[in-house]
Formats: C-alpha cells, structure tokens, sequence
C-alpha cells in the first residue's frame, strides 16, 4: 500500500483484499462519503467492488447490474443507495434527460460507474481508480487508487479505517504504515489455480431451438465439442471444472416435452474436465460459444440446439390459417384477404427486459398480452396473429424481424413494458422508427435500451443479425415510416382510454426491431414497470385484456383507413 499526500494506492487486491476495502470505505458512508466515483478500463473491477460494497453496507436482497437499466435503488438503514452506470451515454450531458438529476442530489449513498462518460456531475467525495496489477491480465488481483478531491482530510480517515479492515481477523491482518508520506509495497498474489466456478444452469426449450445456459466466473473457458451420430448425439467437454451439485442439477432440468433434448448426461469426464452428452431427439445444428459478463449476468457458455433444417414459418402459420379458414365465419371482414399481424413480445430467455420493484419481469407480461391480443385477433374475420416469440426464449431483433417478412405481415406491432430511473415514471407510449434521429432525449435512451436486448439474450449470430439490421435500414423507405406513423397514431388514440399517455405524441427513434423496409411497424410500451403502480397493473388478467382489445381496436382503424394490396397465395 502506497500512501501519499494526494492518494492512497494498493498494489495487488485480490477478491478476498477487495472485500475487505469496502466494508472499510462502507464505514465511512454517508458521511462523510456520500458519492463515490468509480473508474476504470471495462472488466477492472468497478462492478465488482460496487457489489462488495452494497453486501458490506448489508444489502441482502439480489444485486442488479445497472449496465442497461442505468440506475438501481437499495434500500439500507441509513437510507436509499443509487448505483448508477454511466458508459450507454450518447452525450455527455444525457444523464439530465435521464432524470439522475433527482437521485445525485438525494439524501443518502451514491455509487457512479464511468463518470467520465459525464459531464457536469457533482464533485464525489471518494474517487477509486480500477487498473489491472499485471497488463493484460483481467483474471489477477487489481491496483487500486483512492482519491478525495473536495477534501484532502478524508484521506487520513481513509488511512486509518483501511488499518483494521471490518470483517478481517486478527491473524489475517498486515502491519500497513499508514502515516502520511510512508511507503509499503504488498507483492503481487500468487494465485494456484482453480476450479471454474459455477454460479447458475439454466435451460430454455423451444420449438425454433433449445438453450442451455451455464454461467461461470471465468475468462476465456476452454471447451471442445463433437457431434455424434447412430445415434445422435452432442459432447461437449469443459475444462477447469468439476463437478459440482449446481452442475447437475442441468439433468432434473431437461423438460419431457424438449423438442430437440431427450436426456441429458453430466460427469467427471477426467480430473479438471466435466464432459456434457446431450442424447438428441432429432439431428441438430449446434452453436457452442462464450459470452463475457453483461448486466445482471457473469461469463456464460451458452449451448444453442437449433434444429439441423430451419422450420419455415409460413408453411405452418398457413396450415394453421386453413384450419381457420374451415370454421365458422366471425362476421363481416373488415378488408377483403387475410390480413396477417406480427406480434412482438419483446424480451425472453436469458433476457428479461425491465424487472419491477416486486420481481414481474417484462418478458412474462409482455407474451401474455400478446397472446391474449392474438386470440382477439384471430377471432376475427380474415385476420390472423402470428407470435416471433410463443413461450419464454430469446430471439435476437434482426431475427424478428426476418420472422415477419416471412411470414409476410402486413403489420408488424413490438409489445413492451418501459422502465425508468424514476419510479414516478407512468403511462404508455408508442414508437415508430426514424431516419433521421430521435424526437427527443427520452425516445433515443429508450431506443439504446431496447437495441442492447442482443447482448443480454445472447447469441452467436448477433454478427449477422446487426449485417442484416443495417441492411434492412438501408432498404428503409420513406413511405413505410409514414405508414407506420399512421399505424402509430391509430394505436395511441385508443390504449389512451386504458392508461394515461406518457407522451401524447408518437416518438420516433431508431428501434433495430421496427426496421423492416415493407411492414408498417410500432413499438408499444404499455405501462411503466418501474411505476409500482402501474407494475400492479401490468401484472392484472383485466389490464392486459383491456390493452389488447385496445390494440385491436387501433390496428382495425387503421387497416378501415388504409386496406392492405392483395398478396399472391393469401387472397
């Protein structure tokens, strides 16, 4: 450790040393430390550390990320603590229109990631600097500097509460010279090496693939894989690890009903390598890849089974249309063809989009509003719904909306649930893409959120998804956005005798799901989840039929005004 006159500097911090560090600091929150700033290269440690100091602060409820939500409340004897992550910024003065205006200037502890991102913040009592002790080693302890720019006195405070850690016992403690100007060096750690270990398993079966995901704490995990046949099988072979009761607990997690898995195999393949056989029902194409930390989530090896031949979405959604067809007929058609209604339940799998304050996630509610908006739907006459998503997995955006074109929407409507920094947030909104910017700093941060479902889903062809996002933009047309407003406006006027409107005009951004160049398309959020109010409703049978019959109210105006051409095969 290395004192000076400006900052205290430790060398080498292990997991153990860092703990340690901030239930010190902790000691010394709110007062006098009542914001701190918390910087350092991606993987340094900032979140980390943020974790350790809210577990020292004695926070036992579950630990969020801000990555994507930009700011979470904790709730600790001395009052509310705000963790903020600052690097999604599009511009330096953002986070005023983000609202974090209310929370920097609140009683209590605030915690700021990437503050560089900023301009314009309050000065932090405490700024900590993350470095890497060894370049190019982002796995070994950390050097970490401790300043206090508005008041130089603290830093003896600092000195002498970093003398006796909280928490640490008397035999595990080092002499460290703590007077002003004195010097001690701790060497870097030896670490032995470990066993990877595993934080989670998870598994989500679907008919267009199943996932299964293990989600570990180390970096560049090595793994091998085989596809077997007579019968089929996969192998994948994990080293570093061993097995462990979170492991195997992957075999009671394989569901009856899995359309690609029919049992699932997990051992000691060899000291330091778990071998995974998954005996398959059908062949597959297998897609194995490694997924760095993001949001709530550590490093994760994601398997995906994706069946060995695409299913082709039309041929089944016109099955399906022919046995509607032979029913009995619903009353007099609005239009003169099959009108054919893309819903997009936003969110699923590994992605859960905004979480309320009582644990509703919006993946969950967001697909049974559009299930039940799909019953309205097809219940009508010449209209039918089709489902990018029917149960809870993750489909990456350009994927929606290719399911879209396929299935040859003539509307394609994308379901959400907002969330804000602010639980005063309320009302719905809807949103339609733009070409040339947001409408507002609102609409921009929304689009930003919504675009980084990729990254938190996961998947390893989210190269070719952006390729064919961008491309679809290119294709965009002028009229499709004039169309996709008049869709917009149709909407709003009707979910406005549900709910209040957040906004009483559509906004525009650029949404990567409502890129489709020849589908009139709208982004609806329905409610805010982070409201608790509105996340009551949300979560009410009657609200979510209420909206749909909304929905359903507006896209029948719309299609009255402006009836879809005929389409070859579908008249």
């Amino acid at each position: 450790m290395i004192v000076d006159r400006s900052c205290i500097r430790f060398n080498s911090v292990d997991e153990q040393r860092l703990g340690a560090l901030a239930a010190a600091i902790g000691s010394l929150c709110p007062k006098p430390v009542s914001i701190i700033s918390l910087r350092g290269h991606l993987g340094s440690g900032k979140t980390t550390f943020a974790r350790a100091l809210l577990r020292a602060l004695g926070i036992e409820s579950r630990i969020k990320s801000p990555s994507f939500s930009v700011a979470e409340q904790y709730e600790a004897t001395f009052g509310p603590i705000h963790h903020l992550d600052l690097y999604r910024l599009d511009r330096p003065d953002a986070w005023r229109a983000a609202g974090l205006r209310e929370i920097l200037s609140a009683e209590g502890l605030c915690l700021i990631e990437w503050p560089e991102r900023a301009e314009g913040l309050p000065a932090a009592d405490l700024d900590i600097l993350f470095e890497w002790a060894q370049e190019g080693s982002p796995e070994g302890p950390r050097r970490i500097t401790l300043q206090t720019p508005k008041d130089p006195a603290l830093l003896e405070q600092l000195a002498r509460v970093c003398k006796q850690p909280a928490g640490a016992e008397p035999s595990d403690r080092r002499e460290l010279l703590l007077g002003l100007g004195a010097t001690l060096l701790i060497g870097l750690v030896s670490r032995p090496a470990r066993a990877v270990d595993v934080l989670g398993v998870r598994i989500w079966p679907a008919s267009d693939y199943t996932r299964v995901t293990i989600e570990h704490d180390t970096a560049d995990l090595v793994f091998r894989t085989q596809l077997l046949t007579e019968p089929d099988r996969l192998v994948v072979d994990i080293d570093g690890m061993t097995l462990n009761p979170t492991l195997r607990e992957l075999v009671a997690r394989v569901a009856n009903n899995d359309p690609y898995i029919a049992a699932l195999r997990v051992g000691q393949f060899k000291p330091g390598v778990v071998r995974m056989v998954f005996d398959l029902r059908q062949p597959i194409r297998p897609q194995v890849y490694s997924m760095p930390p993001v949001a709530q989530y550590r490093h994760r090896l994601v398997v995906d089974l994706l069946p060995a031949q695409e299913q082709d979405p039309l041929m089944s959604f016109l099955q399906s249309y022919e046995q509607k067809k032979s029913g009995p007929n619903a009353g007099d058609a609005p239009v003169q063809r099959l009108v054919t209604i893309a819903l997009d339940p936003g969110h699923g799998g590994e992605d859960p989009g905004a979480i309320g304050k009582r644990g509703t996630r919006e993946k969950d509610v967001v697909l049974r509003m559009a299930q039940a908006l799909k019953k309205e739907i097809d219940a009508q006459p010449a209209m039918r719904a089709y489902l990018t998503r029917d149960a809870d997995y993750f489909v990456p955006l350009g994927k929606r909306v290719e399911k879209a074109r396929r299935v040859r929407a003539d509307l394609f409507v994308s379901i959400h649930a907002d969330a804000w920094v602010s639980p005063k947030a309320q009302g719905s909104s809807v949103y339609v893409l733009s070409e040339h910017g947001a409408t507002s700093a609102a609409a921009r941060w929304m689009a930003r959120k919504e675009n980084e479902s990729d990254k938190i889903g996961g998947f390893s062809w989210i190269s070719q998804d952006r390729q064919l996002a961008q491309t679809l933009l290119d294709m965009s047309t002028t009229a499709q956005i004039k169309d996709s407003i008049r869709l917009a406006r149709a909407v709003l006027g009707e979910i406005g005798d549900i709910n209040s409107l957040h906004k009483r005009q559509v906004e525009q951004a650029g949404f990567a799901v409502l890129k489709a160049p020849d589908i009139p398309s709208v982004l609806v959020e329905t409610a805010f989840i982070s409201n608790p109010e509105e996340e009551l409703r949300l979560r009410d049978d009657r609200y979510q039929q209420q909206m749909a019959k909304a929905l359903l109210r507006g896209i029948r105006r719309y299609l009255a005004q402006n009836p879809p051409l005929s389409k070859s095969g579908l008249t």
